[in-house]
């Protein structure tokens, strides 16, 4: 049955329906005291409880899809910090955890390689995010969520390896822009250069969703979205950061209510297509709670 759900979130996306999504998990271990310098995945085996709690907690405020907490869970990711042994546990917590809220549940996989991409084998590349992918899939997550790209070979890599390894699921790519210092211009091209359109014309008709999350602060989500929009009509997905980080680590400079403004200023440059709507970076479920308010047209149930 679960086998399903990717798919019917698939085709709710080609009616032109908008879904909302889960937000992030960094505040809300922040806020729990609990050290995320070695990412958020770890804590799906030291506070399991947490994690399917803030499932939960976003699915109570209307999020229709679970991003489960397997970011940088890859086996090149986590043997930075000594982890690499733990990724089976790791990815099979962050799926099941997600699974408690009872939405669908996309397997996140993070890029592991970035601005370093040239660095490593494409081979190697590939063989690392198929192992991650391959736990994903046996959990039994339903939709293959690749993020935070800068990097198109390191993307077709990943890609490659999701449609190895996962070949009844449906796949979700997004890559992560930026703006300058003076946060007045945002860029269409990522830290490597990789240009928007170039971004597209690459991988329209490799992946079932295209889309950009992480760096972009929320006001220039319309921009990108619109932009996306000249050149696509395929299902999008935006899930940019509540800005950037204030001094004391824990809250962000965007709060909750001009997130979701900014949000709603987006979705009317979607033109009626398929969207997926979620938060990155500094987002907890009064975020998401926010944008269901604030949408320019309620969600389809």
């Amino acid at each position: 049955m679960s086998r399903n759900k990717g798919k019917e979130i698939l085709e709710r996306l080609r009616k032109g329906e908008i879904i909302l999504a889960d937000g992030a998990a960094n505040v809300v271990l922040t806020q729990n005291r609990l050290d995320i310098g070695g990412g958020t995945a770890q804590h799906n085996i030291t506070h399991y409880d947490l994690i399917a709690k803030l499932h939960k907690d976003y699915a109570a405020v209307g999020s229709q899809i679970a991003f489960a907490n397997t970011l940088h869970a890859s086996r090149h990711s986590l043997s930075r910090h000594s982890l690499e042994d733990k990724i089976g546990e790791i990815n099979f917590e962050g799926i099941r955890a997600a699974k408690e809220s009872g939405n669908p549940v996309f397997g996140l996989v993070t890029s592991a390689y970035g601005v370093e991409t040239s660095l490593f084998d494409k081979e190697y590349i590939k063989g690392n995010y198929a192992e991650q992918i391959a736990y994903l899939r046996d959990v039994g997550c339903d939709f293959i969520y690749l993020l935070t790209h800068v990097d198109l070979v390191d993307a077709k890599c990943a890609v490659a390896a999701a449609k190895e390894q996962a070949k009844d699921l449906p796949i979700a790519l997004a890559f992560t822009f930026g703006h300058d210092s003076s946060v007045i211009f945002c860029y269409d091209h990522t830290s490597t250069g990789a240009t928007l359109t170039g971004i597209v014309k690459e991988f329209k008709d490799e992946v079932d969703v295209l889309g950009f999350n992480c760096g972009t602060h929320p006001f220039y989500s319309k921009a990108l979205l619109q932009r996306f929009r000249e050149l696509t009509d395929m299902p999008l997905i935006v899930q940019p950061n509540a800005g950037k980080p204030n001094m004391d680590g824990i809250t962000y400079q965007t709060n909750p209510e001009d997130f979701a403004r900014s949000i709603h200023y987006a979705v009317e440059a979607n033109n009626g297509q398929g969207l997926i709507v979620g938060g990155c970076c500094g987002t907890t479920p009064e975020y998401i709670r926010q944008v269901k308010k604030t949408l320019i047209k309620p969600l389809k149930t």
